[in-house]
């Protein structure tokens, strides 16, 4: 796991206690986070160049200032609807709206809450209607919204979610029914979903990847809030 080191500038600054960066201390999006301990202060216990590792948790004011960090997330098939529902529910308070492709040619396998679900994300979407396929760009979230959404993300070609800024602030894009999956988390959210998803489940982007998505994040069809486009 990765830390905030080198994308939150703040978070270099040093622990009064332990003289290490806050980047490695509990709280920051760190591997140490796991183990509540500051990561260079458990190296060291393991070098035998100290005794006790710190066990201080980054300030709220540092912590508020960190930067989100974008993961890649495996999810097999067996894992793929409970790690999607807890992501969702770790982003849920940064949530403004989602983004949806409705309903699918393969709605026939869908649970019945799926297709209630879908028939509540047409209907707030102002859709007729239907089985045809429809692409929904903007969607405020509210109490009827979020939950239908959060129950056809694992079966649905592409979804997103949007944080405050609008489309482009990617909090996180499922494609291919959940099997491609990225999230922008900050160190609280992943600390949330950290025990709820399958071992190794997060990877952190690279410096390129995540480039290379802002870049082609986009796709074909989507376009600025407001509309619903598609067949049906």
């Amino acid at each position: 796991m990765a830390s905030f080191g080198e994308r939150g500038p703040r978070l270099r600054a040093v622990c009064g206690d332990c003289g290490h960066a806050w980047a490695e201390h509990p709280g920051a999006l760190h591997a140490a986070s796991v183990v509540g301990a500051c990561a260079r202060c458990v190296l060291e216990v393991e070098h035998a160049d100290r005794f006790v590792a710190c066990d201080v948790h980054v300030p709220p004011g540092l912590l508020s200032a960190a930067p989100r960090v974008e993961f890649a997330v495996a999810l097999g098939p067996t894992s793929r609807t409970s790690g999607l529902g807890a992501l969702l529910d770790a982003l849920r308070g940064d949530v403004v709206a989602v983004g949806v492709d409705l309903p699918e040619e393969r709605v026939a396998g869908w649970t019945d809450e799926q297709r209630s679900a879908a028939a509540v994300l047409r209907a707030a979407a102002g859709l007729p209607a239907g089985t045809g396929y429809r692409t929904v760009d903007w969607l405020p979230v509210d109490d009827a919204v979020w939950p239908a959404f959060r129950a056809v993300v694992p079966v649905v070609a592409h979804a997103d979610v949007w944080g405050a800024r609008g489309i482009g602030d990617s909090l996180l894009e499922s494609d291919a029914d959940g099997a491609s999956v990225v999230a922008s988390l900050d160190p609280d959210q992943y600390a949330a979903a950290l025990h709820r998803l399958p071992p190794g489940a997060l990877t952190v982007l690279s410096r390129r990847a995540s480039i290379r998505r802002r870049l082609t994040g986009r796709r074909p069809g989507r376009r600025e809030p407001g509309g619903a486009s598609g067949t049906g």
